[in-house]
C-alpha cells in the first residue's frame, strides 16, 4: 500500500513539472526577451501608428504590440503604467494587439474585450485589471472583466464582443504586425527605432525621444 502510494506521488509529480514544461514552452513560444534594438524608420513608425489605444499625453510616443496573455507584456506594462500616473506626459504609449488570429483563441478574446471597454473609456482599467488576474490562464469571461472594472452596459459590452466590426479592429492590428515583421511580445516602435522585448521604461524614453 505504502509502495503504490509513493509510486501515484512520483507519478503526480512527474505530470506535474511535465505541465509545466508545457506551459512555459508555450510562453517562450509567444513571447520574446529583450534582444538589441535595431534601427528603423519614420516610415514604418507613421505605420505602426495607424491605429490603437492611448495611454498617457506625453510628446513622445512609442508603438506596443502586445498580448495580454504575455509575461513580459505584463511585466512591461505594469512599468510603464506606474510611470505614467506619476507624470501622465511623460509619454503617450499607442497600445495593439498582436494575438493569434483565431477568434476562438483566448488571447483573441480578451483583445476584443479590451476594445470594446476603450469604447466605454476604460481601456486602461481593462488593462490592469487583465494583466493581474487572467495572464496564462486558459479561461476569460468578458462579463467578469466587465463587472470587475465597472462598465456602464455589460450587455452593451458583450454585444460589442461578438461584432464582426471589433474583430476587424483586432484583425487588422494583427495584419499590421505581420507586415512590420514583429516576430513576438512585446514589440516597441519608436520613430527610429524597433526594440523586441520588454526594456526598462526609462531605456525607451530615451529611445523614444530620438527624433
Amino acid at each position: 500500500m505504502r509502495v503504490a502510494a509513493v509510486r501515484l506521488a512520483k507519478a503526480a509529480w512527474v505530470a506535474a513539472v511535465v505541465s509545466g514544461v508545457a506551459v512555459y514552452g508555450w510562453y517562450r513560444a509567444r513571447t520574446v526577451y529583450a534582444r538589441p534594438v535595431v534601427k528603423s524608420s519614420l516610415e514604418v513608425f507613421r505605420g505602426a501608428s495607424r491605429g490603437g489605444q492611448l495611454l498617457g499625453a506625453g510628446r513622445d510616443t512609442i508603438v506596443l504590440f502586445c498580448d495580454y496573455r504575455c509575461p513580459h507584456c505584463a511585466q512591461l506594462y505594469t512599468a510603464l503604467d506606474s510611470a505614467l500616473s506619476h507624470n501622465p506626459e511623460w509619454l503617450t504609449v499607442r497600445v495593439r494587439h498582436f494575438v493569434p488570429a483565431a477568434p476562438e483563441a483566448r488571447s483573441f478574446q480578451i483583445a476584443l474585450a479590451a476594445e470594446c471597454a476603450a469604447k466605454q473609456g476604460l481601456f486602461e482599467e481593462f488593462s490592469e485589471w487583465t494583466y493581474r488576474n487572467v495572464g496564462g490562464a486558459d479561461e476569460f469571461a468578458p462579463s467578469e472583466a466587465a463587472y470587475a472594472i465597472g462598465v456602464a452596459s455589460v450587455a452593451e459590452f458583450e454585444s460589442c464582443v461578438a461584432s464582426p466590426a471589433t474583430g476587424s479592429l483586432v484583425i487588422e492590428d494583427i495584419k499590421t504586425a505581420s507586415e512590420l515583421g514583429v516576430p513576438g511580445t512585446p514589440t516597441i516602435f519608436t520613430r527610429r527605432y524597433k526594440i523586441v522585448g520588454a526594456l526598462p521604461v526609462a531605456r525607451l524614453k530615451a529611445f523614444a525621444s530620438v527624433r
